[in-house]
């Protein structure tokens, strides 16, 4: 039985000399060590290699930078009932890491008395309940109980929440406001990046 069998390396531009005989390995010569990467920064691509972009088109659906937005404008405004919560606008998000952020604007008859405004960020329907959570944005306030006056109202500006989504998911963007003698409306927006 023989012991000294020869090796193919199958290296371009190598060569070797030795046999594999008890612990003695082969050496080899001659092959190729590749350069050091010259590149020092990494640029963009819309095709391929890091996705990104250099002008103002939109992320595709399920990539890093998905965004996302729902506008109620003043037209459409949600009507409220005093110290009910309710539904200004939605957005339907994939599964995936999300900020969602928003804002709300409270409006009513110049001769509504307001004694609290409240809106959130939740992934349950017209719940504004007040407590802190990673997945919620809130706002409250204890108005002063004075009229709106004409064109009187409240904004809200919802700072981003996280939204770590396992299935597609409705979001809201809730108003709540405690009122009496006349009427209140919600108006607004709620906005979506996707983060990973």
């Amino acid at each position: 039985m023989p012991t000294n069998n020869s090796v193919n390396v199958g290296l371009a531009g190598s060569t070797g000399t030795g046999s594999f005989v008890g612990s003695a390995a082969p050496t080899f010569t001659g092959v190729p060590i590749l350069a050091a990467p010259s590149a020092t920064s990494l640029t963009f691509s819309s095709t391929s290699g890091l996705i990104g972009t250099t002008t103002n088109n939109d992320a595709a659906a399920g990539s890093v930078g998905e965004y996302l937005s729902s506008i109620v404008l003043i037209g459409s405004a949600v009507a409220l009932t005093s110290g009910t919560a309710a539904n200004v606008a939605t957005l339907s998000l994939t599964a995936g890491d999300w900020d969602v952020w928003g804002e709300v604007y409270l409006t009513g008859n110049g001769s509504t008395v307001v004694q609290l405004t409240r809106s959130t960020i939740s992934t349950t329907s017209a719940d504004a309940t007040y407590i802190p959570a990673n997945n919620r944005s809130l706002v409250n306030s204890q108005a002063p109980g004075g009229t709106l006056g004409a064109g009187g109202g409240y904004v809200f500006a919802l700072a981003p929440c996280r939204q770590s989504l396992a299935s597609t998911t409705t979001v809201y963007l809730i108003a709540l406001m405690n009122f009496t003698i006349s009427t209140c409306s919600a108006f607004g927006k709620i906005c979506a990046r996707r983060v990973r």
